[in-house]
């Protein structure tokens, strides 16, 4: 123990190790070696070597480990690797750029010194990057030609913190990467930021989505959790204004989501999908999850691992439904088409009962006139013109309160002294000459002349202080020789405050003046006629709320001329017939044809044998196509230009044609009400599961510009191919439409236009075989592998064969459904917008007759929606047997029995299977059996394996005889060793006989 902290320490030998404790290590190194590693010190070489956490005890010098230098500073290597410090300025700068994706605690850099490159890892998402100093692109390796964009805008998500943007060097792909984590957001500048944080997950998973501002949007791998995270984060992010991406707004986005065919086409809900966010948005988006949730709730009785494994969440009751109906209507008018818009309604308007429409119509008559007459009264009085004049009129005084002003003589101790003391010092000096009566009055008129003096200065310091309503007495000592200034000053004091009052006075009747010299006064003596209350006889006539979709294809469509051969590429193309040359391969398939000619022995062989002499021929017939020597410097970007010129300008003729007539509201209000015409809008309307149908005009002009974007997409990918002639001549061969009508079959058009894919000619003409055999029968297809027989075939004779009058099942393995679910909701889900239904059945179903019956009513629903049901060969069987068991078993279960045997004869009727790996499907060993009754052995039970050990002994007894005798007739691999039997193919009919004539006497 070193100051309270436990030190391990192991010693081998002369070797003492010590281990390095984790907390001095977390800011030196990232978690991965420090979470993943034991850290041990070499007490004599001072190495430190990382120890995996599964090995601590075994040393290791090809592993990582840090060595000291004496020169230079020590860093963690790994023979020609070494890892960089995460405090240098190129982890920062390299942190500075993945810090949306991932911190740089959890940022592995590492410099590759064989290599010459950087290698960054991010251990918990399981992502690479690479930089070979060259430059400063990060490139991906997951990612095959992406790497970081300087640019992370995408036009849409915005205020999303974390996400990563990858492009490549002609951007013309990008992926954005999104850590899946916990959402939160809060405001920020006017909008909202969102984070997620992963916390301190050991792993952690992120969502990729390729941009597409072809179709404008963000396109996902079919995953059902990757849709719904996708759709959450564009609610959560969502502006008043539309994505400069999608052409809508993200509440907009994710409402479509939630609306979309896709999101009802799940193999089953994990734990982490069936609680889905109702968000706070928009009032349909708890409508959209509560669709699905039910939907879930129905499928839960014939599907395992719904009624097993969770318990699906019950629909959202925070929430009263007539106050969210009544939500929908009032912001409908705020609303555009297809996004609550149409919620707007009239039905639910009461007409108001007046409060005063059962009162007495007197009562009525005498309230409505006193209620009159004050509300006109000041207007009808005269009006004073001059009410100071009024005022200067009344008598001087106004008598108030009385007050009495007698002075009261107080007590002074004065008075009691002798005269002689206090009296002289008020008397004047008397003048020699002067007489005492003389004397007297000169005395008396000095004494008034002071005293005028001394008022005169007190009136003078009381004047100076108006106006005001407080006066302060003199402080001249002369004035208080001969005024009582304190008794003066307070009698002054009431006149100065009626005196400042009455200015106040004055001034408000001045403003009332002034009002009054603007009320221009009205007769009153006209008596007011009394209407009395009468209901509205006049309906409600609504006016528009929003222009729909339907009402803009009231137009006249674009004229649009055919764009089937549009921008062709066949003159970078040379076919050939092969000449006939004396190749070997020709001349061996011949040999062997002859062979098999002369040793036919059966009708089946003869058969065989003229269907391969067609397909020789047929071979040989086969033109090969090879690059132009043109090819190779065809300028395909100005034909991109001309082709985006074209699109736009057909895009925008569209949208001129769809708001031609618009003058519902005006011209500024029509413009924001118009519906969302995005690319995908305006391609989805020629899917057959579209509620609008299309005049022909119209789907003729769309169809066109599908063809048209077709091209573009054709030409982006020709550009890709520059410099590798093998792809470029592969994508040349494949023009396009070729074999099919886009006229015919809007859906396989936009599945290309989804996919970015061209259907060949040869899928389509198979496609249309298996939709129409020539036989009119069952029929089986062949195509080689990696030729689409899963990823177009499938999907495009699905969706045309689900045309609402028929049930198209497709039907594969176990294996493969999982796999089958994911594409056909990723080829079926967008525009064209199927349902895929899955519904395992089998018999630890126990059902009841209701859900027998809800059983029927999902078939129906599938076929009436035109979606397409995946089901695995042992569910057909289950349902089969099932019926005939319940039936047979007799009691309650025979009543669902005839359900479930009503239900077999209508998909007999009604259904159209497609099988996948169809050789495998229809194999003699894809039975099922239900077994019935108590349990007991089988019949002959372990003799059936005796019987055929014994008569394989016997076999092995005469073949190898027989091989020596006939070696043309009869090819054995090897000999029979420890217990084995040889493995023999018999090649002529005669050595088989004989081979069963001798077992047969053995046995005789």
């Amino acid at each position: 123990m070193v100051g309270g902290e436990l030190i391990i320490r192991t010693c081998k030998g002369r070797e003492c190790f010590e281990v390095i404790p984790k907390h001095v290590l977390e800011n030196d190194f990232s978690n991965s070696f420090v979470d993943n590693y034991i850290f041990m010190r070499n007490d004599k070489s001072r190495i430190i070597q990382l120890r995996p956490l599964d090995l601590p005890w075994v040393s290791s010098h090809s592993g990582w480990q840090i060595k000291p230098f004496l020169h230079k500073r020590s860093c963690l290597s790994k023979g020609s690797t070494a890892v960089i410090d995460i405090r240098s300025p190129t982890a920062i700068a390299i942190s500075a750029v993945l810090n949306p994706l991932e911190n740089l605690s959890h940022i592995d850099i590492i410099f590759n010194g064989y290599d010459k490159q950087l290698e960054i890892r991010l251990p918990r998402f399981n992502l690479d990057f690479y930089n070979n100093l060259k430059d400063s692109k990060l490139v991906s390796k997951q990612f095959r030609g992406i790497f970081v964009d300087k640019d992370q805008n995408i036009d849409t998500f915005n205020g999303l913190v974390n996400k990563l943007v990858l492009r490549n060097s002609d951007n013309s792909s990008r992926i954005v990467v999104i850590p899946d984590g916990e959402v939160s957001c809060k405001p920020h500048n006017d909008h909202v930021e969102v984070n997620i944080n992963t916390g301190s997950r050991k792993y952690c998973a992120y969502h990729d989505y390729r941009i597409d501002n072809q179709l404008g949007r963000l396109a996902d791998n079919g995953s059902l959790l990757t849709k719904l995270y996708k759709l959450q984060l564009h609610a959560l992010t969502s502006d008043i204004i539309p994505d400069t991406l999608t052409g809508r707004t993200g509440t907009e986005e994710a409402l479509e989501g939630l609306s979309s065919a896709s999101l009802l086409s799940f193999y089953t809900l994990s734990s982490s999908e069936d609680q889905l966010p109702t968000l706070s948005q928009h009032e349909a988006f708890g409508e959209k999850v509560d669709c699905i949730l039910n939907y879930a709730r129905s499928l839960a009785p014939f599907q395992e691992e719904l009624s097993h494994k969770q318990e699906i969440p019950k629909p959202n009751n925070r929430s009263v439904a007539r106050l969210i109906s009544k939500a929908m209507i009032r912001n409908a008018v705020n609303r555009v088409d297809g996004f609550g818009a149409e919620r707007f309604t009239t039905g639910q308007d009461k007409e108001y009962q007046a409060r005063d429409g059962s009162c007495d119509a007197s009562r009525r008559e005498a309230v409505y006139n006193i209620a009159k007459l004050v509300y006109s009264w000041p207007r009808c009085l005269n009006v004073c013109k001059d009410l100071q004049g009024i005022i200067d009129s009344l008598p001087s005084a106004i008598s108030g309160p009385s007050t009495n002003l007698t002075s009261v003589i107080g007590y002074d101790s004065k008075w009691l002294n002798s005269p002689e003391e206090f009296l002289p010092n008020n008397w004047l000096v008397k003048g020699q000459s002067e007489t005492e009566l003389e004397a007297e009055a000169r005395r008396e008129q000095v004494y008034i002349d002071c005293k005028e003096r001394a008022v005169e200065t007190a009136v003078k310091s009381l004047v100076i202080q108006w106006p005001t309503d407080t006066l302060f007495a003199s402080t001249d000592t002369n004035c208080w020789s001969y005024i009582d200034v304190q008794n003066a000053t307070d009698t002054a004091q009431l006149s100065f405050t009626a005196w400042f009052r009455n200015k106040e006075f004055k001034k408000h009747i001045m403003l009332i003046q002034a009002v009054l010299n603007n009320i221009s006064p009205i007769d009153c003596t006209a008596a007011h006629k009394w209407i009395d209350y009468m209901n509205s006889t006049s309906k409600y006539n609504p006016v528009p709320t929003y222009i729909a979709l339907t009402d803009l294809l009231q137009n006249q469509p674009p004229s649009f001329m055919d764009s089937e051969k549009l921008l062709q590429f066949r003159s970078l193309l040379i076919r050939k017939i092969p000449p006939p040359t004396d190749n070997d391969n020709q001349r061996r398939v011949s040999e062997l044809l002859l062979q098999l000619i002369q040793h036919t022995s059966g009708s089946f062989e003869s058969q065989y044998c003229s269907h391969f002499k067609e397909s020789v021929n047929a071979l040989k017939e086969v033109p090969y196509a090879q690059l132009a020597h043109l090819a190779s410097s065809y300028a395909f970007s100005d034909c991109l230009e001309q082709c985006q010129t074209l699109v736009r300008k057909m895009y925008l003729r569209i949208q001129e044609q769809l708001m031609s007539s618009i003058d519902v509201f005006g011209k500024i209000e029509s413009t924001t009400m118009l519906p969302r015409l995005t690319h995908i809008t305006i391609l989805s309307l020629l899917a057959e599961s579209h509620p609008i149908q299309l005049s022909w005009e119209w789907r003729h002009a769309i169809v066109c510009f599908g063809i048209v974007f077709s091209t573009l997409q054709h030409l982006e990918r020709l550009i890709a191919c520059e410099g590798n002639n093998a792809e470029l001549l592969m994508e040349l061969s494949n023009p396009g439409h070729e074999g099919w009508d886009p006229f015919k079959y809007p859906d396989w058009l936009l599945l290309e236009l989804e996919n970015g894919i061209l259907i060949r000619q040869d899928q389509a003409h198979i496609s249309k075989e298996m939709m129409d055999p020539s036989s009119g029968a069952n029929s089986a297809m062949q195509l080689n592998m990696g030729l689409g027989k899963s990823s177009v075939i499938i999907p495009i004779v699905a969706c045309a064969l689900a045309d609402k009058t028929k049930l198209c099942r497709v039907v594969v393995l176990r294996a493969l459904s999982k796999q089958m679910m994911g594409l056909l909701v990723n080829k079926l889900g967008g525009m064209i917008n199927r349902h895929i239904f899955f519904l395992p059945i089998s018999r630890a179903l126990q059902m009841n007759v209701e859900e027998a019956k809800q059983l029927r009513e999902i078939y129906e629903t599938c076929m009436y929606s035109g979606g397409v049901l995946l089901v695995q060969p042992e569910h057909l069987l289950s349902l089969e047997l099932m019926g005939l068991e319940m039936v047979l078993s007799g009691g309650k279960g025979a009543d669902v029995g005839r359900v479930i045997n009503d239900t077999q004869a209508w998909l007999f009727k009604n259904s159209r299977d497609l099988l996948d790996e169809s050789d495998e499907i229809l194999n003699v060993r894809y039975e099922l059996i239900y077994t019935v009754g108590r349990q007991k052995p089988i019949d002959l039970a372990h003799k059936r394996w005796m019987l055929v050990q014994r008569v394989l002994a016997v076999m092995s007894d005469y073949v190898h005889a027989i091989s020596k005798r006939y070696e043309d007739g009869i090819e054995l691999e090897s000999l029979p060793q420890n217990g084995e039997f040889a493995r023999l193919r018999i090649l002529r009919p005669t050595v088989g006989n004989i081979l069963i004539e001798q077992m047969a006497k053995q046995y005789s």
